[in-house]
C-alpha cells in the first residue's frame, strides 16, 4: 500500500501538482490506457482537476457536510444511491 507522503510526491509530477482527490480521479481516469495514449498525461490531469472541482462544488450546494473529502464522497455515494459497504463477520451466531 501506497503511503499518503509517496502519494503527494506522485501528485508533484503533475504542474500543477495534483491533490490526493484529484490523483484518485487522474488514477481512475487513466486506468483506460487508450485515454492516456489519445489524451495524454496533462490533458487527463486537467479533467481530473475539474472534475473533483465539480464534485466538490455540487456537494457544497446541496450542503453536504464541510467539504472534508469524508464529507464530500459520503454525499457523491448518497447521489448515486450507492452504500457504504459494510463488512460482516462469517462465524456463526
Amino acid at each position: 500500500m501506497v503511503g499518503l507522503g509517496a502519494e503527494a510526491k506522485r501528485g508533484e509530477q503533475f504542474n500543477p501538482p495534483l491533490v490526493t482527490d484529484e490523483l484518485a480521479a487522474y488514477d481512475a481516469i487513466a486506468d483506460n490506457a487508450s485515454a492516456l495514449d489519445v489524451l495524454g498525461q496533462d490533458v487527463l490531469a486537467d479533467i481530473a482537476r475539474q472534475l473533483v472541482a465539480m464534485m466538490r462544488a455540487d456537494v457544497k450546494l446541496h450542503g453536504v457536510g464541510d467539504g472534508k473529502p469524508e464529507d464530500w464522497m459520503s454525499g457523491i455515494r448518497g447521489g448515486l444511491g450507492v452504500e457504504p459497504v459494510h463488512h460482516r463477520s462469517l462465524s456463526a451466531g
